[in-house]
């Protein structure tokens, strides 16, 4: 069996990134935004960029433009921090030109933006509930409305540890203050 050197080149380097990543447990930044996923210019509607001129606190996940309306999904941001499971969409009507959400945009949100728990002790917990085997895990400092994993019947924002395995799983979120895990699988 031949191989180029290029092939060669290219598996000595995927071991090497492998390799680094299952000693290292790598981990994204915390509190980094992601940048959006199109230049804003080519938005298919004025609308929608004069919408994320306004609010810098979003990111554009992604982007529609179908017979029916032309729109765009977000992920939202609150002083720095992603909250977590909380998207902001945007339409606009293909034909009528009319605009609509069916999400806010929060302007205040009741949270205490300090952690005590560190990334270190939060990845050793997650990697006590779960088996990430070989793969990278990302940490990430966020937000999130825990009434979405609890009974509660209003909104209560918490600073957590969003670990994730990189290829989407297991995931635990941790929080960042008392330590409670209130999710994984």
């Amino acid at each position: 069996m031949k191989f180029s050197y290029r092939s060669i080149f290219a598996l000595i380097l995927l071991l090497i990134i492998t390799s680094s990543c299952i000693k290292n447990h790598r981990c994204i930044r915390q509190n980094e935004k992601a940048k959006h996923v199109v230049k804003l210019s080519e938005l298919p509607a004025q609308e929608l960029r004069d919408t994320l001129e306004k609010y810098d606190n979003l990111t554009v996940t992604r982007v529609l433009d179908n017979e029916f309306s032309k729109g765009i999904h977000c992920n939202v941001y609150y002083k720095g921090f992603l909250i977590i499971a909380d998207k902001y969409r945007l339409f606009k009507g293909t034909n009528s030109g009319n605009i609509w959400s069916p999400d806010t945009i929060p302007t205040y949100i009741d949270v205490v933006l300090e952690n005590e728990l560190s990334r270190k002790e939060a990845l050793r917990i997650a990697q006590e509930l779960e088996d990430y085997g070989a793969q990278c895990i990302r940490a990430q400092l966020g937000i999130l409305d825990i009434s979405n994993f609890t009974s509660a019947k209003e909104e209560e924002y918490k600073m957590v540890w969003d670990i994730t395995g990189w290829s989407g799983g297991p995931r635990v979120m941790i929080d960042a203050n008392s330590s409670k895990v209130y999710y994984h699988y």
